[in-house]
């Protein structure tokens, strides 16, 4: 059961549960090492499990390919070759993971290149730890119900491919 307690910080008795029943597992990509570690803490706090934190846009792609996490949270604005944005739209593509997107930046631009991405949502620096818990509440929900939708139609897809080579004519 999670709650807030007096001084608005968050604890979490029983850790939010990923795809398997165990603790979400999250990339965190971020970076500000500082604003990193304390994330990490925070999350780890809450009960999530930080499967792996980087720093830019390259090594985002290969640890979400690595590591497969349940929810990625990323910097829409990294230095590097790679932008957040565009490692976003890359794991989004290739894994179909959850994207929660946090910036300092919340002009028309970023925000119209991040929707680009399709995320889940989207949170400007500073932050309270109750709005990251609560977005990544919403986004888990929602990637585990996206995930029933998509086995649900490739299910259907398989049985009615079935069909046709079963008609005898």
């Amino acid at each position: 059961m999670t709650h807030q307690r007096g001084n608005g910080t968050m604890s979490s008795t029983s850790a939010p549960a990923g795809a398997s029943g165990t603790p979400a597992r999250i990339l965190v990509v971020e970076h500000d090492h500082a604003a990193a570690a304390a994330m990490c803490a925070q999350l780890v706090s809450l009960g999530y499990s930080i499967c792996a934190q980087v720093d830019s846009g390259e090594a985002a792609i290969g640890a979400a390919l690595a590591q497969r996490p349940d929810l990625v949270v990323i910097n829409a604005v990294l230095p590097g070759a790679v932008s957040g944005v565009a490692a976003a739209e890359a794991i989004s593509r290739q894994l179909g993971a959850p994207l929660l997107f946090l910036s300092a930046y919340s002009d028309p631009d970023t925000v119209r290149q991040a929707i680009n991405a399709q995320p889940y949502g989207y949170l400007t620096k500073p932050f309270d730890i109750r709005e990251l818990y609560a977005q990544i509440e919403v986004a888990l929900a929602k990637g585990r119900a996206d995930r029933q939708v998509r086995e649900a139609l490739q299910w259907y897809a398989a049985t009615l491919r079935g069909v046709g080579d079963s008609v005898i004519v």
